[in-house]
């Protein structure tokens, strides 16, 4: 007879386990990069899961054994206690809690009420699952951005984590018997899918009725938005607001390793391996966009781009084969992971403008890194020593000649393009573009602290 506990099911499924708890949106939560209208259209539809969730647990209780049912009647009145606050909070944010249920919002509640025809173990293992991926998932956006700090406190309290360790004993208890194990592992891994919709719902543009606006909550905008750039200028106008990370991957130390030669072998033979993993989620992303392009003139482009990423993916290769790199089976940190998820639920659940406008800063980051790094703009304060033009003593020369061509450069052009083509207008591609950039200065700080 098999058994399994609750901590066997997050180490068993740690890829749907993250995918439920991390995510580019509590990513934006902690950094103050949410728009103000976003977060209130996902607010509103949380309040509707706390309903229905309220609704699952009473019916539960009916059910459940008696050691049990204390600590689902405390849940229960914490929840009835958490729709006051959402009505508190609706009436001092102009906050419609009516708003009709998002599709997603409805399969999760249709999904609790078929619980019901469950096995006990099934649902008891769903709503631990489901309590505990809510506290990991805020645990993530701690501390939060100032204008969302209250809401990421108040979903992280020592009370709550106390509740989910409570239902994690209730569960295991009712998972130590052995009889519905298949039915648990299924209503587990439902939870986490269901978990990783309900963030990508608010991550997209579409599950707002003003998704996209780049001022956190309660913050007035100062009307500099896309709307006000023309056309043609929105890469350019997007790439000048960012000069501040730009300027920060520059003098990044690891940068200024690789322009004067200085960066340990170790560091750049990590960065390679998880530079790799990324680029094929790159890849993924131009594919993605490939295929909602428009027109043929777009689909072409893409198709250039996408050919640009897999020929970079084979001077990776150059690299590891010289190098002694091992790229099959690399494990990717914590920021590559970030990169990578953002990346891919940018180009799955948003438009062709967002996907633009997500990719864009890799391009044109890295085409100015080279061109400034073969220029010899590196300030190289790490060793004392002056950046300079690459030459054949500097092991990662070729890095920099890479970049530095013209033909990359080209390829960054065209993307611009394609983001002026299909973004203009779109209140969301600042948030999106920012966010992109600083999740770059992020893989070089991971890069660093590898060897540290």
């Amino acid at each position: 007879m098999e058994t399994i506990d609750t901590a066997s099911l997050r180490t068993t499924h740690a890829g749907a386990w993250r995918g439920a708890t991390r995510h580019a949106f509590l990513d934006a939560i902690r950094e103050g990069t949410v728009g103000g209208e976003v977060f209130r259209a996902w607010l509103a539809q949380d309040c509707r899961f706390v309903g229905d969730l309220l609704a699952f647990q009473a019916r539960l209780l009916g059910r459940a054994p008696r050691p049990a049912q204390a600590a689902l009647a405390s849940g229960l009145v914490a929840l009835e206690a958490e729709l006051s606050w959402f009505e508190a909070q609706a009436r001092e944010r102009d906050l419609a809690l009516d708003a009709p249920p998002h599709p997603v919002t409805a399969e999760y509640g249709a999904f609790l009420r078929s619980l019901e025809q469950q096995p006990y173990a099934a649902a008891i293992t769903a709503l631990w699952a489901l309590e505990r991926a809510y506290l990991d998932a805020w645990r993530s956006a701690a501390p939060g951005h100032p204008a969302y700090r209250t809401f990421v406190e108040h979903w992280t309290v020592p009370a709550f984590s106390e509740y989910v360790t409570q239902l994690a004993a209730i569960a295991d208890a009712a998972l130590a018997q052995g009889t519905d194990v298949a039915a648990a592992k299924r209503a587990f891994l439902e939870v986490t899918r269901l978990e990783r919709a309900f963030w990508d719902m608010a991550w997209t543009a579409e599950s707002a009725a003003s998704a996209g606006q780049g001022e956190p909550l309660d913050v007035v905008g100062t009307g500099t938005g896309t709307a006000a750039i023309s056309a043609g200028r929105l890469a350019q106008a997007l790439w000048q607001e960012n000069a501040d990370l730009a300027q920060a991957a520059l003098e990044h130390p690891f940068v200024r390793g690789i322009a004067d030669g200085t960066l340990p072998r170790q560091a750049f033979q990590g960065y390679v391996a998880q530079d790799a993993f990324f680029l094929t989620a790159f890849a993924r992303a131009y594919a993605l966009a490939l295929a909602r392009s428009p027109d043929q003139a777009t689909a072409r482009l893409f198709s250039e781009l996408l050919s640009g990423t897999m020929d970079e993916l084979r001077l990776h290769a150059g690299y590891a084969s010289r190098w002694a790199i091992t790229l099959d089976g690399v494990v990717p940190n914590e920021a590559t992971l970030a990169y990578t998820d953002f990346l891919l639920a940018t180009a799955a659940l948003g438009g062709v403008g967002e996907t633009c406008a997500a990719l864009t800063p890799c391009m044109r980051l890295y085409a100015f890194l080279g061109q400034s790094l073969a220029a010899g703009r590196s300030s190289g304060r790490s060793s004392g020593r002056s950046g300079g033009p690459p030459n054949d003593v500097n092991p990662y020369a070729e890095w920099i000649r890479t970049y530095a061509a013209p033909g990359f450069d080209t390829l960054a052009a065209q993307l611009e393009a394609l983001l002026n083509q299909h973004a203009a207008g779109n209140t969301a591609v600042r948030t999106i573009y920012r966010r992109a950039m600083r999740l770059e200065v992020a893989f070089f700080d991971a890069s660093a602290r590898a060897v540290e």
